[in-house]
């Protein structure tokens, strides 16, 4: 057992090791970037206006006054000839030309042609796009699945994305259906915080309450505000003091503090009266 220990020991080490070696690091001198290794050994040479870290093997440079993509092997898969470009996710990247956004491919053939106002990355296989005021969103064939009608939308998550039709909000399924009823005032607005823990926040009426993955309303809107979950657990305030209650509803900590972080290994930073502990 010690001997089988000690192999993956080494294994892992080495490997963290052989994959730090070959880590490709952006750098400047003079006006210009290239990229180097741990050991400042140049791997792809010093020519680009500006350079960025290596993302999913791509990384996004300026050459000649305008936007590319290239690979670990410092070659262009995408043309420095565009405005802008997003990164890589799901083989695909945003592009921008003449103030509108498409799509290319890791191959650099466009997917989708600039004449979108505004995009968001891809998530779970379909992106936001908008025209005018109006989101919808389209999938990795630049087929527009659901129709350019909401004033906001986030990105895919659990197979559901927050949208909103005027002030209020709800949650679709990947067909548009409506899946959690568009009738709430707000939701979370960071995508991070949607369905942390499988469940989000949502607000009507000034109160808030939490819903799952299924579209059922676990924790009543009865919050004057939450947070999202975090360890199982999410503060509450309730009377201008904060607390927390756990994922079935049940307040653990009884709201009494002025202010209070989230759990991270089971500790949270509290205050009451300008002091914290």
């Amino acid at each position: 057992m010690m001997r089988i220990i000690l192999f993956f020991t080494f294994l892992i080490l080495y490997t963290s090791s052989n994959l730090a070696q070959h880590q490709l690091i952006p750098f400047r001198k003079g006006n210009e970037w290239g990229y180097c290794d741990i050991h400042k050994s140049i791997k792809i040479p010093i020519k680009f206006q500006y350079a960025e870290k290596f993302e999913n093997g791509f990384a996004r440079v300026m050459y000649k006054g305008k936007y590319g993509l290239i690979n670990e092997e410092g070659k262009f898969i995408a043309e420095p000839k565009y405005d802008n470009v997003y990164d890589v996710i799901d083989k695909l990247a945003g592009i921008e030309e003449n103030l509108l956004w498409g799509f290319i491919n890791t191959d650099g053939k466009i997917i989708v042609k600039p004449k979108y106002d505004q995009i968001q990355s891809f998530s779970e296989g379909l992106a936001a796009v908008r025209k005018g005021g109006k989101w919808g969103f389209i999938d990795t064939n630049g087929t527009e699945l659901i129709p350019l009608i909401f004033s906001k939308v986030f990105s895919f998550k659990y197979s559901l994305a927050g949208v909103f039709i005027g002030n209020k909000c709800g949650f679709i399924d990947k067909k548009g259906k409506e899946f959690i009823k568009i009738i709430y005032d707000q939701i979370p607005f960071r995508y991070d915080d949607i369905f942390s823990d499988s469940l989000s926040a949502v607000e009507l009426n000034e109160f808030w309450g939490f819903v799952n993955v299924r579209g059922k309303l676990v924790i009543p809107n009865v919050f004057d505000f939450v947070n999202t979950f975090s360890e199982n657990f999410a503060s509450i305030e309730s009377g201008k003091k904060y607390g927390f209650i756990d994922n079935k509803r049940n307040i653990v900590i009884e709201p009494k503090y002025d202010n209070v972080y989230e759990f991270h290994e089971n500790l949270c930073c509290v205050w009451n009266n300008k002091l914290a502990g």
